[in-house]
């Protein structure tokens, strides 16, 4: 069972949730996801796929590669900033 809350409960680095939604979801966790972003706010970035199925990064590739870009830009200034290790 997906359980956002349980295996991201000790983060520590920046991560970007990407969500597909659809009618037939499989894997129904937007809430829970929107939750755990309340609890880890300056980590997380939680954007939503609306009308796309599980496979999101076949289905809408371009939006996959926006959404890696904008998570290595975030660890990129927070590395600058001094932020996150590198180990």
């Amino acid at each position: 069972m997906m359980q956002p809350s349980v295996i991201f409960r000790n983060l520590q680095v920046p991560i970007h949730i990407i969500d597909p939604t659809s009618e037939k979801d499989s894997f129904p966790v937007t809430q829970q996801n929107a939750e755990l972003k309340k609890l880890h706010p300056a980590l997380i970035d939680h954007e939503i796929y609306k009308n796309t199925p599980h496979a999101a990064h076949i289905k809408h590739p371009d939006w996959f590669v926006k959404s890696a870009e904008a998570l290595l830009k975030r660890i990129k200034n927070k590395q600058q900033r001094g932020s996150i290790n590198n180990d």
